[in-house]
């Protein structure tokens, strides 16, 4: 598996198991005695049934191509399913973990949609007393 372009955030087939992706279409829709055109996917269909479990992938392996990273260890003990739940006693190793993050998923071809993500859990995480933790409203100061 490897991660292909920025901008279509596309996760490639190799070759080899692309076959499993094979469909059949008709040459022309209608005319039923048309020839049946085979057809195979290049790329992994996101929307589909295992695209969570393909990111999940994806990401774990980024952080094990940069295991020498010291958030790299971090991020994955933290991660469950969709959401890094960290916690810092001081707010400047708040900003650092968020800095090296986003230094670590540059390398990432996901990169673009994990910052909006991080962002937007940021800016909660920042202004607000709560924020949604695994769907959980979270009050940080109450504990609760």
């Amino acid at each position: 598996m490897r991660i292909q372009s920025r901008q279509t955030h596309l996760v490639a087939l190799d070759e080899s198991d692309r076959d499993v992706t094979m469909f059949l279409w008709l040459r022309d829709p209608n005319d039923p005695d048309n020839q049946l055109m085979t057809y195979r996917f290049k790329a992994m269909l996101f929307g589909d049934t295992c695209s969570p479990f393909i990111l999940c992938a994806a990401i774990l392996k980024h952080l094990d191509n940069n295991h020498e990273s010291l958030v790299s260890d971090h991020v994955r003990r933290d991660t469950y399913v969709d959401n890094i739940i960290s916690g810092f006693q001081r707010e400047d190793d708040v900003v650092k973990f968020n800095h090296d993050t986003r230094d670590l998923m540059s390398g990432c071809e996901l990169q673009p949609a994990f910052m909006e993500v991080q962002q937007q859990h940021m800016q909660t995480a920042y202004w607000t007393q709560t924020t949604k933790v695994l769907g959980y409203r979270w009050d940080a100061e109450a504990e609760t």
